[in-house]
Protein backbone atom coordinates (compact mmCIF):
# COMPACT_ATOMS: atom_id res chain seq x y z
CA UNK A 1 0.00 0.00 0.00
CA UNK A 2 2.92 2.51 0.83
CA UNK A 3 3.63 2.80 -2.99
CA UNK A 4 0.58 2.77 -4.20
CA UNK A 5 -2.19 5.60 -5.28
CA UNK A 6 -4.04 5.52 -2.09
CA UNK A 7 -1.56 5.04 0.86
CA UNK A 8 -3.97 6.18 3.75
CA UNK A 9 -6.00 3.31 3.10
CA UNK A 10 -3.40 1.88 5.31
CA UNK A 11 -3.53 4.24 8.20
CA UNK A 12 -5.48 2.03 10.00
CA UNK A 13 -3.39 -0.93 10.08
CA UNK A 14 -0.40 2.13 11.04
CA UNK A 15 -2.29 3.16 13.57
CA UNK A 16 -2.70 -0.86 14.64
CA UNK A 17 1.22 -1.46 14.41
CA UNK A 18 2.36 1.82 16.34
CA UNK A 19 0.74 -0.65 19.41
CA UNK A 20 0.56 -3.80 18.42
CA UNK A 21 3.80 -5.21 19.36
CA UNK A 22 5.86 -2.56 21.21
CA UNK A 23 9.12 -4.53 22.05
CA UNK A 24 9.43 -5.20 18.25
CA UNK A 25 11.53 -2.25 16.57
CA UNK A 26 10.90 -3.56 13.50
CA UNK A 27 7.25 -3.84 13.54
CA UNK A 28 7.28 -0.17 15.32
CA UNK A 29 9.09 1.41 12.31
CA UNK A 30 6.92 -0.20 9.43
CA UNK A 31 3.73 2.67 9.90
CA UNK A 32 6.88 5.07 9.09
CA UNK A 33 6.21 3.73 5.44
CA UNK A 34 2.56 4.74 5.32
CA UNK A 35 2.98 7.98 7.17
CA UNK A 36 6.34 9.53 5.29
CA UNK A 37 3.95 8.77 2.02
CA UNK A 38 0.94 10.68 3.44
CA UNK A 39 2.35 13.24 4.62
CA UNK A 40 1.55 12.24 8.23
CA UNK A 41 6.06 12.76 8.56
CA UNK A 42 5.40 13.65 12.90
CA UNK A 43 3.69 10.05 12.96
CA UNK A 44 6.68 8.52 11.52
CA UNK A 45 9.45 10.57 13.30
CA UNK A 46 7.47 9.22 16.30
CA UNK A 47 7.72 5.57 15.31
CA UNK A 48 11.19 6.03 14.63
CA UNK A 49 12.02 7.00 18.04
CA UNK A 50 10.20 4.21 19.24
CA UNK A 51 11.90 1.95 17.01
CA UNK A 52 15.36 3.02 17.68
CA UNK A 53 14.98 2.90 21.32
CA UNK A 54 13.63 -0.78 21.15
CA UNK A 55 16.38 -1.98 18.75
CA UNK A 56 19.03 -0.52 20.44
CA UNK A 57 17.80 -2.08 24.20
CA UNK A 58 17.31 -5.31 22.04
CA UNK A 59 21.23 -5.00 20.82
CA UNK A 60 22.46 -4.03 24.02
CA UNK A 61 20.98 -7.14 25.65
CA UNK A 62 21.19 -9.66 23.24
CA UNK A 63 24.28 -8.84 21.44
CA UNK A 64 22.77 -8.64 18.60
CA UNK A 65 24.38 -9.38 14.92
CA UNK A 66 23.35 -9.95 11.65
CA UNK A 67 20.34 -8.17 9.99
CA UNK A 68 19.42 -5.55 13.40
CA UNK A 69 22.72 -3.60 13.28
CA UNK A 70 23.73 -4.17 9.80
CA UNK A 71 19.99 -3.34 8.06
CA UNK A 72 16.95 -2.70 10.15
CA UNK A 73 18.67 -0.44 12.99
CA UNK A 74 20.67 2.08 10.61
CA UNK A 75 17.09 2.14 8.07
CA UNK A 76 15.30 3.20 11.23
CA UNK A 77 17.74 6.13 11.44
CA UNK A 78 17.68 6.48 8.21
CA UNK A 79 13.96 7.05 7.77
CA UNK A 80 14.06 8.93 11.60
CA UNK A 81 16.25 11.64 9.76
CA UNK A 82 14.31 11.64 6.90
CA UNK A 83 10.83 12.16 8.43
CA UNK A 84 12.07 14.70 11.22
CA UNK A 85 14.00 16.56 8.41
CA UNK A 86 10.35 16.70 6.46
CA UNK A 87 8.18 17.42 9.28
CA UNK A 88 10.87 20.40 10.05
CA UNK A 89 12.45 19.02 13.59
CA UNK A 90 15.85 19.81 12.58
CA UNK A 91 16.78 18.29 16.26
CA UNK A 92 16.01 14.97 15.56
CA UNK A 93 17.14 15.34 11.74
CA UNK A 94 20.28 15.87 12.64
CA UNK A 95 21.04 13.83 15.47
CA UNK A 96 20.05 10.81 13.23
CA UNK A 97 22.18 11.81 10.66
CA UNK A 98 25.05 12.36 12.83
CA UNK A 99 24.03 9.03 14.52
CA UNK A 100 24.20 7.02 10.79
CA UNK A 101 27.34 9.26 10.55
CA UNK A 102 29.09 7.34 13.03
CA UNK A 103 28.47 4.02 12.53
CA UNK A 104 31.80 2.30 11.17
CA UNK A 105 31.00 1.96 7.49
CA UNK A 106 31.89 -1.98 7.93
CA UNK A 107 29.00 -3.09 10.42
CA UNK A 108 26.47 -1.64 8.32
CA UNK A 109 25.23 -2.08 4.56
CA UNK A 110 22.53 0.53 4.88
CA UNK A 111 24.86 2.50 2.18
CA UNK A 112 26.97 0.93 0.18
CA UNK A 113 28.75 4.01 -1.18
CA UNK A 114 29.98 4.49 2.19
CA UNK A 115 30.06 7.60 2.77
CA UNK A 116 27.08 9.15 4.68
CA UNK A 117 28.16 12.89 4.61
CA UNK A 118 25.32 13.87 2.50
CA UNK A 119 23.17 12.51 4.71
CA UNK A 120 24.30 15.23 7.40
CA UNK A 121 24.16 18.13 4.58
CA UNK A 122 20.26 17.62 3.60
CA UNK A 123 18.42 18.09 6.68
CA UNK A 124 20.29 21.56 6.89
CA UNK A 125 19.79 22.32 3.38
CA UNK A 126 16.20 20.63 3.10
CA UNK A 127 15.61 23.65 6.00
CA UNK A 128 16.86 26.35 4.05
CA UNK A 129 19.09 26.79 7.20
CA UNK A 130 22.79 28.69 6.62
CA UNK A 131 25.48 27.07 8.74
CA UNK A 132 28.91 25.80 8.43
CA UNK A 133 28.35 22.74 7.29
CA UNK A 134 32.20 21.66 7.01
CA UNK A 135 32.71 22.33 10.55
CA UNK A 136 29.06 20.20 11.44
CA UNK A 137 30.79 17.54 9.37
CA UNK A 138 33.89 17.03 11.28
CA UNK A 139 32.23 17.45 14.72
CA UNK A 140 30.62 14.58 13.38
CA UNK A 141 32.99 12.44 12.67
CA UNK A 142 35.14 13.37 15.72
CA UNK A 143 31.64 13.29 18.26
CA UNK A 144 32.27 16.75 19.30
Amino acid sequence: METSATPEKALPSAYLLDTLVRGAGHLLHMPSHIYINTGDYHLGTLSNIRAVEVDSSYATACHAQGAYPLAYNPHNWHFLAATATLEGNSAWAWRSAVHLQNIPRKKSCACRDGDLTALLHHPLLYRGEVVDVGYHCQNARTGS
